[in-house]
C-alpha cells in the first residue's frame, strides 16, 4: 500500500512513446509540451507519474478529445523506445517476446503488475495499479493496452485485433466508438486492464527477421542504472531520483521537489532528517558523485557536463566537482587515464 506522499515513476521512454504519438495525430504535441530535449532524448531517467499526468492534462486540453488516447495511440512505434524495441522485439517468438515485455516492465513503471494467465484457449494479460485515481486509471490502462497490442501487431500482423479488451472504468465516447478503435469488443467498469486473445495466436505466429536497432549501446552500469526503480515508499531513494528528473529544469532546488511531492519544503526537510539525510547531500551524491564521473568517462565535454546537471556556468560546476572529488574534472579524467 503507497503511503502519503509516496513516489511512483515511469521512464521518459515510454512518455516519449506516446508524447510521438500524439504528435503525429494531433501535431504541435511536442512543442506545446515544452520539455527539455536533454529530458525527452535521456529515455530510461525516471520521471513521476505525477508529472506524466499533468503533462496528459495539458495536451488533452489542447486537443479537447477525451478519446486522445485511444486515437493515438494506434500511432505508437515500438522502435522510438530503443531499449523496449531492442530487447522484446528482437524475440524469435511471440510467446518470448510477451515474457520479456512482462519482465521489462517492472523497470519501466513502478508500482504496476503485469501478468499472463491461461483459461482453455484464452490468454489473458492483464495489467493493475493503484497509482492513478479513477479516470487517470483508465487512461493508463489505454496506453497500456496499446503497448501490449502493439507488440501483438509486430509478431501477427497490423490487422490483428484480439477477441476482448476490459478497461477500468466507465466507457468514454459513444457506444461501440471505443470497440472501433481497437477493433474487438471493449468491456467497461472491469476490475483492471486485460487483452484477451487465442492461445493459437500465440503459438503459430514468429517473425522471420527479428530488427534491433544496434545505435544505442548499454554500458555495465547503465544496465544497473536501468533496473534499479525505488520503491515508491523509499522517501529518500525517491528524492534521489526526483533530483535527476529536476536537473532538466535547472540546477534542483528543494522547493521544485517538494512541490512535485506535494508536500511543503520545510517537511520535506524534516522527513530527509529523520532519515538521516539532508537536501544538499542528495544533490552532491546524484550530480556530483553519481552522475558526474560517469558523464566525464563517456566523453562528455566539461561544459556540456555541467550544463547536463543543471549548473548555470561550467566555472560553477567546476568549483562544486572540486569540493567534492578534491580534483578538478580535467584532473580526474587525466587522473583516469593514467590508470588504465
Amino acid at each position: 500500500m503507497a503511503s502519503v506522499n509516496s513516489v511512483a515513476f515511469g521512464r521518459v521512454g515510454v512518455f516519449w512513446l506516446f508524447l510521438k504519438a500524439m504528435d503525429d495525430y494531433y501535431g504541435d504535441c511536442i512543442s506545446n509540451a515544452n520539455l527539455p530535449d536533454s529530458l525527452l532524448n535521456d529515455h530510461m531517467r525516471l520521471m513521476p507519474l505525477t508529472e506524466m499526468t499533468r503533462y496528459l492534462g495539458l495536451i488533452e486540453e489542447q486537443v479537447d478529445d477525451e478519446l486522445f488516447i485511444a486515437k493515438a495511440g494506434a500511432n505508437i512505434q515500438l522502435q522510438n523506445f530503443i531499449p523496449l524495441h531492442n530487447i522484446v522485439c528482437s524475440a524469435p517468438v511471440l510467446f518470448t517476446a510477451l515474457i520479456r515485455f512482462n519482465a521489462l516492465f517492472k523497470t519501466l513503471q513502478s508500482d504496476s503488475e503485469v501478468k499472463a494467465v491461461r483459461s482453455g484457449n484464452i490468454l489473458k494479460w492483464s495489467y493493475n495499479t493503484e497509482s492513478f485515481v479513477a479516470q487517470e486509471r483508465l487512461q493508463d490502462g489505454i496506453f497500456c493496452t496499446w503497448l501490449y497490442l502493439h507488440l501483438l501487431r509486430h509478431y501477427l500482423g497490423e490487422q490483428y485485433s484480439p477477441i476482448s479488451i476490459h478497461l477500468p472504468g466507465s466507457r468514454l465516447g459513444k457506444a461501440g466508438e471505443v470497440d472501433a478503435i481497437f477493433g474487438c469488443d471493449v468491456v467497461w467498469n472491469a476490475k483492471q486492464t486485460e487483452i484477451w486473445c487465442s492461445i493459437d495466436a500465440l503459438e503459430q505466429h514468429i517473425v522471420n527477421k527479428p530488427k534491433v536497432i544496434t545505435t544505442a549501446r548499454i554500458n555495465q552500469l547503465q544496465v544497473i542504472d536501468y533496473i534499479n526503480i525505488p520503491d515508491e515508499n523509499d522517501f529518500a531513494r525517491c528524492v534521489y531520483e526526483l533530483i535527476n528528473y529536476a536537473r532538466a529544469f535547472g540546477y534542483p532546488k528543494l522547493e521544485f521537489i517538494a512541490e512535485m511531492m506535494m508536500i511543503s519544503p520545510l517537511t520535506l526537510q524534516r522527513r530527509l532528517q529523520k532519515e538521516q539525510y539532508s537536501f544538499s547531500e542528495l544533490v552532491k551524491y546524484q550530480l556530483l558523485y553519481n552522475l558526474a564521473p560517469q558523464m566525464l568517462q563517456e566523453g562528455l565535454l566539461i561544459e556540456k557536463v555541467g550544463e547536463e546537471l543543471g549548473f548555470n556556468n561550467p566555472q560553477s560546476f567546476t568549483k562544486a566537482f572540486k569540493k567534492a572529488h578534491n580534483s578538478t574534472p580535467k584532473q580526474y579524467l587525466e587522473n583516469l587515464n593514467e590508470c588504465k
